[in-house]
Parts: structure tokens; sequence; C-alpha cells
């Protein structure tokens, strides 16, 4: 694929241009471009999470860490539901956190990748909040 600034290749992995650091996000024909306005999808952000399970470099936009917010709220909430519903013990939240652990930390350190903090900023909940509102950096940066 072609960054739409530069006009150099870009990887289909990529998050930005490796050469001028645009961001790169999918258009509804699933190939990466240059963003003119808006953000990814809920499917998409989910495709990219869990594409990235365990990958903690690089970047991650606010609408990707949003969604896949949501999923995992959701998903937990669900868990919670049918626990209840039983008399035995949480076995199936135990496996959603267990499961939903290793993309939910990859995605918050991408996160804090993309306003331009290390990934280590995770460990101090409240700065962590702060940072996961912050703006992208446009530019490219050392996580890139």
């Amino acid at each position: 694929m072609i960054c739409s600034k530069c006009g150099k290749e870009i990887a289909n992995d990529s998050n930005f241009c490796e050469y001028c650091g645009v961001k790169v996000e999918y258009t509804f024909s699933d190939q990466k471009v240059a963003p003119k306005s808006g953000g990814m999808s809920f499917s998409q952000a989910l495709s990219v999470c869990f594409s990235k399970y365990a990958t903690f470099k690089g970047r991650a936009s606010r609408p990707e860490f949003w969604w896949f917010a949501l999923f995992n709220f959701l998903l937990v909430m669900l868990a919670e539901l049918a626990d209840a519903s039983m008399v035995t013990t949480p076995l199936l939240t135990l496996f959603v956190y267990l499961f939903l652990f290793t993309p939910g930390l990859s995605v918050s350190i991408r996160r804090c990748h993309d306003s331009d903090h290390s990934g280590w900023w995770i460990l101090c909940p409240v700065y962590n909040i702060i940072l996961m509102f912050l703006p992208s950096t446009e530019e490219r940066n050392e996580y890139n």
C-alpha cells in the first residue's frame, strides 16, 4: 500500500508511515490509507487488537483502545451475568479475564506509545487514565 502523503510504500501491518509518520487507518475496502477523517470501526478495532494479541511495540489509536475497552466491558458483564445465574464458582468470568488480559495489556501499552509516553506508565493507574484520553501524536515518535 502507498502513503497518501509521501507516496512511499507502507507495510500492510503498519499503523504509521515509516517515512513521514502519517497515521494509517483502514477504509471500508479494508486497505490502509492516510486518514481523511474519523477513526476505525468496532470490528476493525477488535481485528487489529486480536491480530496484535501480544505485540507491545508500536502504537494504538484512541478508537482502537476505546472500542477494545468497550468489548472488554461487555464481555465481562455477559460473563458475570452467566455466572450469577449459576450456583457454582465464577469460572466463566475468570476465563474471560484470563483471555482478555494479554490483549488488553498490549493495546494499553500501545496506546501509551501513541501519545508519546513509555508503556511503563500503565503501572500508575491515575496517570494511565489521563494518557488514554490524550490525542495521538501525528508526527513520528520513538515508538513507531
